[in-house]
């Protein structure tokens, strides 16, 4: 589970590592998070399939983000990552309408 996870020691030595374009660095980091990636998403979404797509996506993310953006607290960046990727996906898919959107349609509708 994710959110037990905390941030190692060894977490610092491979985005370091992934940092200077080091693939087994995020093969490492890959091998050691994507089942719980996977889980968070697929707890949001339902959907074994979206979930795939999205735990790809956040991981493609942290191979291009990670070797220019220096992570502190990588189950954090995870965190953020899954949110911001699904909330990405429901919007592609019309399912999530931001709230000043809806604000705007509500109030288009009471007139």
């Amino acid at each position: 589970m994710l959110s037990k996870r905390v941030h190692s020691t060894e977490d610092t030595l491979l985005l370091a590592q992934l940092r200077e374009g080091m693939r087994f660095a995020f093969d490492t980091l890959y091998e050691k998070y994507k089942a719980d990636v996977f889980n968070e998403v697929y707890k949001r979404l339902g959907s074994v399939d979206q979930a795939k797509d999205v735990t790809q996506d956040v991981f493609i993310a942290l191979w291009t983000k990670g070797s220019v953006t220096v992570i502190h607290n990588l189950p954090g960046y995870f965190y953020i990552s899954i949110r911001n990727n699904v909330f990405r996906l429901m919007q592609r898919q019309r399912k999530f309408v931001p709230i000043p959107d809806l604000l705007i349609e509500l109030k288009g509708n009471s007139q």
